[in-house]
């Protein structure tokens, strides 16, 4: 089994899948647009998605989160119970036991900061495809003290192009806004 065979697999069912090889992760989103009332988890129903994909295509379920075929884990993080806690926490303290995990667009720009593992591109390529929630993300950085060097203005600005595109708006393309962000 193989990172990209695994996109393909969620992404015949119909979800919104991005995948984040580098931070060995699938981004998964159910919406258009990020509200800020909207919790940062993955919800039931596009779990039992990902379940009946994945057991469909001959992964087995270890348990309701963890997944594995041909030695390859993938899974969810533990979600938190702690109301408004940054939910990349349990993310960064389970990626050991995950060869990948699916994560939240939030939640994979935050492991990104908290791992000292910020990329850019990597980043602006993800908001233009899935929405984060990116003024609880700065919340929960400024909260935690980070220093941190992260465009808010660039991520807005190619996050807000990426949902015009899914409305079938005018926008600027990703391409010119990578020229001119990166």
């Amino acid at each position: 089994m193989d990172f990209e065979s695994l996109i393909k697999i969620l992404k015949r069912v119909q979800l919104r899948a991005h995948g984040l090889e580098p931070l060995k992760m699938i981004s998964l989103f159910d919406d258009t647009q990020f509200f800020n009332i909207d919790y940062d988890i993955i919800p039931g129903p596009e779990r039992n998605q990902i379940y009946q994909a994945l057991t469909n295509n001959g992964w087995t379920a270890k348990s309701s989160r963890i997944f594995e075929k041909d030695s390859f884990r993938c899974g969810f993080a533990r979600p938190s119970h702690t109301l408004g806690a940054n939910p990349a926490t349990n993310v960064v303290s389970s990626k050991a036991e995950f060869d990948c995990q699916f994560v939240t667009p939030t939640q994979a720009l935050l492991f990104m900061e908290m791992e000292g593992q910020w990329n850019n591109e990597l980043a602006y390529r993800l908001v233009f495809e899935q929405p984060a929630n990116l003024d609880k993300m700065f919340q929960w950085l400024n909260e935690e003290k980070r220093d941190y060097n992260i465009s808010k203005k660039a991520l807005d600005l190619i996050q807000t192009n990426g949902i015009k595109k899914r409305k079938g708006e005018e926008h600027i393309t990703l391409e010119d806004l990578l020229k001119e962000h990166l």
